[in-house]
């Protein structure tokens, strides 16, 4: 039974690591109480986003060596810290910056990495499932996080107590669950020699999977950290966005599990195009018709469906293709351009609130986006590599 006592600690795992998508419930109280600017708040999330991207390169590299142990353990004890500085110094915008900026990218993408590796290699016959159970997890992490924050902020707990609570939350949990990670026997046998396929940056898949990835998670990004006041420059009624939030995490959650099922029935190839053109609509249908609330509400979980996508149907796409030991290698060089997504995204909607006084330019630039990435996609992807990467026996002892 060492499997579902391997991937229970990775879903405890996940579900610590979610503060990053809750950043929105922070984003109107600094602004509003603690006199930062739209600018500076969404700086802290880019700089999580950055930081992760620019880390998971080297993510994949600590865990081939070192293994899911090691890798986790360090990622958890980063982002713990980085939340507890945030917590004791975190009125500095510059110190949020730094902190829970920068110092929690880097320690997230130690600790995300390393257990959906584990659980991919743990059940190889349902990639597309298992990746999506784990990193829904995450994505519900976010809804749990956002909501546990609302009650503690109506309380009048400040947004840097909230802080400490799920720093010393994740600095315990997640480096006494990462104490449980392991590889499932005989998987050291059947890695490849090299971390990298011969080629893979002459091809047209790699380079599908980079643009869809890239236009996916900058449209989200632009969305995610300023949900709220998006809501309120539409003209929404407040009650309504009492929930956005929260809506956004939901359907982040529920996204990857079902386009991991998805990409299980249909591929790859139909999922993306799929994803991004659905992304493509729902922002631009929020544009024209988020004065409603209930419209509101839907097109935000729409999105968060959409962009929960991004974190099912790319890694599970490389898995398939490179197989499972390269997910650290070749989805952290994917990954990579979630930097330009980062520096894209977030900062897109800061800019454009601070200098228009709404977020409808940004919106509209990344709904241009997101059907570019389309039809990039769609010309580039090409047939899987003909290389095999699968164990002899699909059995993993139990």
């Amino acid at each position: 039974m060492r499997r579902y006592a391997i991937i229970a600690a990775v879903l405890g795992i996940e579900l610590l690591l979610g503060f990053q998508y809750a950043w929105g419930v922070f984003d109107r109280v600094l602004q509003e109480n603690y006199h930062f600017t739209a600018t500076q708040t969404q700086a802290v999330l880019a700089a999580q986003i950055v930081m992760f991207a620019l880390t998971f390169p080297a993510a994949g590299w600590v865990l081939h060596h070192f293994g899911p142990r090691v890798t986790t353990f360090a990622g958890g004890l980063l982002y713990g810290v980085s939340l507890l500085i945030g917590w004791l110094f975190g009125r500095n915008p510059s110190v949020l910056f730094w902190a829970t900026g920068v110092l929690f990218g880097s320690g997230l993408a130690l600790a995300y990495i390393s257990p959906i590796v584990t659980v991919v290699k743990w059940f190889p016959r349902y990639k597309g499932i298992a990746t999506g159970l784990v990193v829904a997890c995450y994505g519900s992490s976010s809804f749990i996080v956002a909501a546990v924050s609302r009650a503690l902020l109506s309380r009048g707990l400040t947004p840097f107590a909230i802080l400490g609570i799920f720093g010393v939350a994740a600095l315990c949990g997640v480096t006494l669950l990462s104490l449980v990670l392991v590889d499932p026997p005989g998987a050291a046998a059947v890695a490849p020699r090299s971390r990298f396929p011969k080629g893979v940056l002459r091809t047209g898949r790699f380079w599908a999977l980079t643009v869809g990835f890239f236009a996916g998670t900058t449209a989200g990004l632009a969305i995610v950290g300023s949900v709220e006041k998006i809501g309120r420059t539409l003209t929404t009624p407040e009650w309504w966005l009492a929930f956005a939030v929260m809506v956004f995490a939901a359907g982040n959650t529920s996204g990857r599990i079902a386009w991991g099922i998805v990409t299980e029935l249909v591929g790859t190839r139909l999922a993306v195009c799929a994803a991004l053109l659905a992304q493509t609509v729902s922002i631009t249908s929020m544009v024209f018709f988020g004065a409603s609330g209930p419209a509101f509400v839907v097109f935000t979980f729409l999105i968060g469906f959409c962009y929960g996508s991004n974190f099912v149907l790319f890694i599970t796409d490389v898995s398939r293709t490179y197989g499972p030991e390269r997910v650290g290698s070749v989805y952290g060089l994917v990954g990579l351009v979630y930097v330009v997504s980062g520096l894209l995204g977030p900062p897109s909607a800061g800019l454009s609130f601070d200098h228009w006084n709404s977020y409808v330019p940004s919106m509209c630039g990344v709904a241009a986006l997101t059907l570019a990435g389309f039809a990039a996609f769609l010309a580039l992807y090409g047939h899987p590599v003909k290389e095999s990467h699968e164990p002899a026996s699909e059995s993993v002892p139990t």
